[in-house]
């Protein structure tokens, strides 16, 4: 299953505020922890990112020296760093049948879901399918 980096949060916001039980909830807690990993990964990227544009990171804001070249390093940055959230993540089913069970109780899901949530629900939903077409 593949997923951008820029739509990993509001899917760990969505699975987490799900009301699931038995092995669709362990089936949840797999994929989240996954996506957690994923977050934590994409952080470091973007504090290297902001280093090797000679940004640094103050209380988890990116600060740029104000500067010409800092104004530069800013501009680099965004760039590279809207590349670096356009990327997807890859990832693999850990369990047989954890994504099948999770994408049924997604599909037949009774709760109402709006804002961040709904497009969340839409792309893990999208994801799910894709990945089923990719197993054949």
């Amino acid at each position: 299953m593949k997923i951008k980096k820029n739509e990993l949060n509001n899917i760990h916001f969505l699975l987490v505020g799900l009301t699931l039980k038995g092995t669709v909830s362990r089936s949840r807690t797999k994929l989240d922890k996954q996506i957690i990993d994923a977050l934590n990964e994409v952080g470091k990227e973007e504090k290297e990112l902001a280093e090797d544009n000679d940004g640094s990171v103050v209380d988890g804001k990116i600060i740029f020296p104000k500067t010409e070249d800092g104004a530069q390093n800013a501009a680099n940055f965004k760039k590279e760093h809207t590349e670096l959230l356009a990327e997807k993540v890859i990832f693999n089913e850990t369990i047989e049948g954890h994504y099948d069970r999770l994408k049924s109780v997604l599909n037949e899901y009774e709760g109402e879901f709006s804002g961040n949530d709904a497009q969340a629900y839409d792309t893990l939903l999208d994801a799910l399918e894709e990945a089923e077409k990719a197993e054949g």
